[in-house]
């Protein structure tokens, strides 16, 4: 999931925790409150690429809610924005540890760990967000992890974990896409066609499909359709790496 995509999600989040409580009742506390607002407030600004105002908003909500998980969600998206990663990792790690947090603060952390090559870090907290029984979103959990374990280089683990989040949603156009990249990485180049072909019928095509579908039919020796998705490619997408190396 992309940067803007989580942003977008922290939003719903941060309305989320002001219905946190600090006394386990169901009343709502005034500081929880104005702490979601302002952490609204900071996902929106991270949006519009404001990350002076993003800045003094989270500031406030970290002094208001310092213990609402959303709150330090966003706080480690600010860090990640300005590129301290050190800062960002400790944010995204009090998220996971405090109370009310749960599959989507640990999601979030996979994808940090992952965005830092740290792999095997990264599984551990998606498998706990796909655990996550009160978790909305565990397809979204488990593509990441199928992505990043295919980053990895352990293609069996990335095969179950994409199976897993095409399962709960099948027209998945991410997930069906990198499991075409995985099919075709393991050698099955029949399954990879079939899955490119269900992705293509998403209707989203990138330069990454197309030239991946040059690659399968190539693989498969079928010269016409391999040249269809390089003229496709050339076509749509002419100044994409994929082109150009095509074009060399």
């Amino acid at each position: 999931m992309s940067t803007i995509s989580r942003l977008a999600l922290l939003i719903f989040m941060v309305l989320l925790a002001a219905c946190a409580t600090d006394d386990g009742l169901n009343r709502p506390t005034d500081r929880n409150k104005a702490a979601a607002i302002q952490a609204e407030l900071a996902s929106r600004y991270l949006q519009v690429g404001r990350l002076d105002l993003a800045r003094d908003r989270i500031n406030q909500a970290l002094a208001l809610g310092p213990r609402l998980p959303s709150t330090h969600t966003v706080a480690a998206v600010l860090q990640e924005k300005i590129g301290n990663k050190e800062g960002a990792e400790t944010h995204y790690a009090k998220a996971v540890k405090l109370p009310g947090s749960g599959g989507a603060e640990r999601n979030n952390y996979g994808q940090f760990l992952c965005s830092s090559e740290r792999f095997e870090e990264a599984e551990e907290q998606f498998d706990a967000a796909i655990k996550d029984a009160f978790y909305a979103n565990v397809e979204t959990a488990a593509l990441n992890a199928g992505i990043c374990a295919s980053r990895a280089g352990h293609l069996d683990r990335a095969e179950r974990f994409l199976r897993s989040a095409l399962e709960r949603r099948p027209n998945m156009a991410e997930g069906l896409l990198s499991m075409a990249s995985v099919q075709q990485a393991l050698g099955n180049h029949m399954g990879a066609r079939a899955f490119l072909q269900r992705f293509d019928a998403t209707g989203q095509q990138s330069s990454e499909s197309l030239a991946l579908g040059y690659r399968i039919e190539t693989a498969l020796r079928d010269p016409k359709a391999a040249a269809l998705y390089r003229q496709r490619l050339l076509d749509e997408f002419p100044n994409s790496e994929q082109a150009k190396v095509l074009k060399e």
